[in-house]
């Protein structure tokens, strides 16, 4: 079954996913490298136009994450249970990749703001890969320090692992 038109088509968006991933942190790199460059950082002291909350390709980076993970999640759940469940923890292990605090630079702000955009790929998992995924989840951020997105996906995966 592994070799259907539809898990086909399903890993081919899976790998599509990654690879925007890889484009999009390569690219944010990149510019945080000449934004900390000498005339980078003096313009950005002077004007408002490259800051992050002006910054267009964060923005398109996140509506796109959104974008996908709705087109996969309707793709994923279309599929048998076994293949549907293998492609949603893929797909679960491409955005839940967490960046340390220390170490966030743009992107991985961005990224961590969509790690819960996973929350409708949740429902395809079984309960044991649920149940590390929260307890992992739990461990890297803190219930006490979640911020709301967060705290509704941890709220998500609490009430799918009651129903399991």
């Amino acid at each position: 079954m592994a070799n259907s038109p539809a898990y086909q088509a399903v890993q081919e968006q899976i790998r599509a996913l990654a690879q925007f991933y890889r484009t999009y942190s390569a690219e944010s790199a990149r510019q945080e490298r000449e934004r900390r460059s000498g005339l980078g950082w003096l313009g950005e002291f002077f004007s408002s136009d490259r800051r992050f909350s002006n910054d267009e390709m964060h923005t398109r980076f996140y509506e796109e994450v959104r974008a996908r993970i709705q087109v996969l999640a309707e793709a994923i759940g279309a599929l048998p249970e076994t293949e549907a469940r293998q492609a949603a923890m893929q797909a679960v292990d491409i955005l839940f990749d967490p960046v340390k605090p220390d170490e966030r630079d743009t992107a991985g702000w961005m990224r961590f703001a969509a790690e819960p955009l996973c929350e409708p790929l949740l429902r395809y998992l079984d309960r044991p890969t649920l149940e590390t995924l929260y307890r992992r989840y739990n461990e890297v951020y803190p219930k006490q320090l979640q911020f709301p997105a967060q705290v509704k996906l941890r709220r998500e995966m609490e009430r799918l692992l009651r129903q399991a």
